[in-house]
């Protein structure tokens, strides 16, 4: 099958699915039964590859399980009576079926930091596009990972023509300073994964319906980015440059040409199931994004990600995740998968920020921001209706921009700079992007890699010059 998208005015075939055969068979997330029931009873279990559908139905009913979905090839979740009953049919399932795991479905979450407590009520002005001095001398991120040196030493790489998955809580892909970098099919309509849907969970906070599909629907109706979490992040890899000069400048993104793919699969209050995830980045590789971002994470693994993780990496495509907001804990899943490019924090100064996580599959660095988000955050895109990130705050006519700090923030810089490699240098492998970003970071701390920085702060301008024979491409 073949999906036809519009980028930068002309079309492009791309191929849904890699290979033929079992493997290309998207599974839906179309439950065969809806069934809601605390995850402490809910298992997700992988099947013997071999297994035939009707002899996992007949397990399932051993085991007095209801199944409410089937979210990757020869996996199901399945639900039980309680928390007891789980545990004893994972045992028998593991012991008598021979599957390949169990494992619970763990709520990871977007990687916000949690602000300090303010006296109440606690009014802020939400800063606006008419009121904040934007453009790239606001970004400061720009400078220190050298972007903006990249830029100017490398014009003709700006991301063009390049999928990146944002797979979050949602895009505001109406934002003025995303819309041209939203990747769209023939028809010129949005392409938008929206997993939490597909899997019947409602995604609504402050009393509003931030469904994708109802997204828009009228003038008085939200954006399908409820918390603001999603558009920031892909402002930060990929806003519009250039665009706006009335309004003293904009934001702008590290690659300014990417096409961004919303993968809506955390909901509004932050969080989101490893279910709904995997199915997230299948969708995501066979639409053929070629590079993922996930500003996400939790301290558990998870086979049904490392699966998908690993059928994405198969078919080239590179994985850039946050390391999380621990403070210093080792890092979270799913960065800490092999392959994965694990990304670090960093403050204003250049240093570790203090709440980053550290350990040996920490990769890169990049700057996320400092403690005092208001002051020392990333400037970039948030939602121009309400949100969460928004609430307890005034509301501007038109809330478009704001700095958020985190781990969150730290990936998506990683994943442009990716995305600047690839449009210099399309044939490049996710392995030689990522091994590229690693040669080409600025080394911090002990000489070579360590545990607190991986292997340096990320470097965009070296990343690109790694490529280049005497100012000409390799």
């Amino acid at each position: 099958m073949l999906l036809r998208l519009a980028v930068t005015g002309t079309l492009v075939a791309l191929s849904a699915g890699c290979h033929s055969g079992p493997l290309a068979q998207v599974p839906t997330l179309a439950a065969v039964q809806r069934v809601t029931a605390p995850e402490g009873s809910v298992r997700l279990v992988g099947w013997p590859r071999a297994m035939a559908d009707a002899e996992r139905a007949l397990w399932a009913d051993k085991v007095k399980a209801l199944t409410r979905s089937h979210p990757l090839p020869d996996t199901s979740v399945l639900v039980f009576a309680d928390e007891n009953s789980a545990r004893t049919a994972s045992e028998r399932l593991q012991q008598e079926a021979g599957v390949r795991w169990v494992s619970l479905n763990h709520r990871r979450h977007l990687g916000l930091l949690e602000e300090p407590r303010l006296p109440s009520p606690v009014v802020r002005n939400l800063q606006t596009f008419s009121d904040l001095l934007t453009g790239s001398g606001g970004q400061w991120h720009l400078a220190l990972s050298k972007v903006t040196s990249a830029w100017e030493n490398f014009p003709r790489a700006r991301g063009q023509d390049i999928l990146v998955g944002v797979l979050d809580s949602g895009v505001d892909y109406r934002h003025p300073d995303l819309a041209l970098n939203i990747a769209r099919d023939e028809a010129g309509l949005p392409i938008k994964i929206d997993a939490l849907g597909m899997a019947g969970r409602v995604d609504s906070c402050l009393g509003l319906d931030y469904s994708a599909d109802s997204a828009y629907r009228d003038t008085n109706h939200p954006g399908p980015d409820g918390n603001g979490h999603g558009t920031h992040v892909a402002g930060i890899i990929a806003a519009v440059a250039n665009n706006l000069t009335g309004l003293k400048a904009n934001v702008v993104g590290v690659a300014p040409e990417a096409r961004i793919v919303d993968i809506k699969a955390m909901d509004c209050e932050g969080g989101g199931t490893d279910d709904v995830i995997a199915v997230g980045i299948r969708r995501a590789v066979d639409l053929g994004v070629r590079v993922l971002n996930m500003s996400i994470g939790g301290e558990e693994p998870a086979p049904i990600l490392a699966e998908a993780i690993a059928y994405g990496q198969a078919r080239g495509v590179l994985f850039v995740v946050a390391a999380g907001n621990g403070s210093g804990v080792p890092v979270y899943y799913p960065a800490a998968y092999p392959g994965v490019v694990a990304v670090g924090a960093l403050d204003t100064r250049g240093r570790r920020a203090s709440y980053s996580n550290v350990g040996s599959e920490l990769a890169v660095m990049a700057p996320g921001g400092g403690i005092n988000q208001t002051a020392e955050g990333i400037l970039s895109t948030l939602p121009t209706y309400e949100h969460v990130l928004s609430a307890g705050r005034t509301q501007g006519s038109w809330p478009g921009h704001g700095r958020v700090s985190g781990t969150s923030q730290a990936s998506p810089v990683v994943a442009g700079v990716a995305a600047l490699l690839l449009s210099q240098e399309p044939t490049l492998s996710p392995d030689q992007v990522r091994l590229r970003l690693l040669a080409s970071s600025k080394d911090m701390g002990s000489n070579g890699f360590d545990k607190d920085t991986g292997w340096g702060m990320v470097d965009a301008a070296a990343a690109l010059a790694m490529g280049q024979r005497g100012g000409e491409r390799p």
